[in-house]
């Protein structure tokens, strides 16, 4: 450390060198579906032409398969996953 005279005061300047290391905020990495902005009538017409919705199983388990299936794709038609970090 030392002391600089700044030459129009009674005090003077300290001048320093620190070793400090900066450590940066952590990338944070987040997925979100924008269904905001998605075409609710397209997803809407997707449902309603999908295989569930046509000709449904008539076995409960294999309504839920299938709902879910149609259900998925549709989402991941209109309402795409996306990733971003900040």
């Amino acid at each position: 450390m030392s002391t600089v005279s700044t030459g129009f005061s009674d005090h003077s300047l300290l001048k320093a060198r620190l070793n400090c290391g900066f450590k940066g905020t952590p990338v944070t990495r987040y997925s979100y579906r924008d269904i905001k902005n998605m075409d609710v009538d397209g997803f809407r017409a997707r449902l309603r032409s999908s295989a569930s919705f046509t000709n449904p199983s008539t076995d409960p388990n294999d309504i839920a398969v299938q709902s879910e299936d149609d259900l998925r794709s549709a989402v991941e038609t209109f309402a795409p996953l996306r990733t971003k970090r900040r």
